[in-house]
């Protein structure tokens, strides 16, 4: 299952795994943050993305999309 996009976050432990795998892919801190935040709030996932490839965050469809 997608644990960003795909709205499950269950624990912290698995939060900070999360953000080290999509860190070390070169994804930025804050949207990962923004990402998980979003998904335990609920958002859409086609708005999530949207948000992501926004031009002030700096992330393309492609990258976006990865963060499954």
């Amino acid at each position: 299952m997608n644990l960003i996009l795909g709205h499950s976050i269950p624990n912290m432990k698995k939060f900070a795994a999360l953000q080290t795998k999509y860190l070390a892919q070169g994804i930025k801190e804050e949207n990962i943050e923004y990402a998980i935040s979003a998904v335990m709030d609920g958002s859409k996932r086609e708005h999530i993305l949207e948000n992501l490839v926004a031009d002030y965050r700096g992330m393309n469809t492609i990258e976006a999309n990865q963060m499954k």
